[in-house]
């Protein structure tokens, strides 16, 4: 899960998140520590834990992920920026109730996606 800074409420993606994502986290232990963003993005503040059966994966392993997920977090950008917009699921309900669904999209939902386009993404053949 992205870690938030605490003073510019930044999102961003670390070492921890790849280690999640590499491993089941659920079973064994590792310990990441990062005060910053810039601690975030340093392979050497992965700290394996004594006894875990899981390898520490290699610097080249962790950072291609981590260069993959941080490049799918900065295209999800616009998911997290119409989140924040999107009035809560009890008064669009009421919206809905009120107006019908075609209003509802039309006045609550597509200026929130104009604002915030998703990315369109080529597909690799």
């Amino acid at each position: 899960m992205p870690l938030k800074d605490i003073k510019t409420q930044e999102e961003y993606i670390t070492h921890g998140d790849v280690i999640e994502a590499l491993y089941d986290t659920t079973k064994n232990l590792y310990n990441f520590q990062c005060s910053n963003k810039d601690d975030a993005e340093n392979y050497d503040n992965i700290e394996w834990a004594e006894g875990n059966p899981d390898p520490k994966p290699s610097k080249k392993v962790v950072e291609a992920k981590f260069q993959e997920l941080k490049k799918d977090f900065e295209d999800s950008q616009y998911i997290r920026a119409r989140q924040k917009e999107y009035p809560d699921a009890l008064t669009q309900l009421a919206y809905i109730y009120d107006h019908g669904i075609e209003k509802w999209r039309k006045d609550m939902i597509d200026p929130i996606k104009k604002r915030h386009p998703k990315k369109s993404v080529r597909s690799k053949k």
